[in-house]
């Protein structure tokens, strides 16, 4: 699954800043966060959690990316041992 097609769903009104080398501040802008409450709450209607990735930018901002409901899980097809080794009856021994 490609990401490049995905559009990235920033979270509004939730920022990070660095308070120690180990330790992160989360604040929370009261207006944005307000308008992104009420956005995830209708989208997010069925689930007990919403969550967040925080990432890094390339211009060492810190940013809140949301994450999908629920992840499309890809059945892998089935194996069998003909597709491992086609040639198997070939064999000299």
């Amino acid at each position: 699954m490609s990401t490049k097609n995905k559009e990235i769903k920033f979270v509004q009104g939730i920022y990070a800043d660095q308070y120690k080398d180990w330790l992160y501040q989360i604040k929370l802008k009261k207006s944005d966060w307000e308008k992104q409450y009420e956005k995830l709450k209708e989208e997010f209607e069925d689930e007990d959690y919403v969550k967040f990735e925080m990432k890094l930018s390339k211009k060492d901002k810190w940013y809140f990316k949301e994450l999908d409901k629920k992840p499309e899980v890809q059945k892998a097809e089935e194996v069998k041992a003909a597709d491992h080794s086609p040639d198997r009856d070939d064999l000299p021994f």
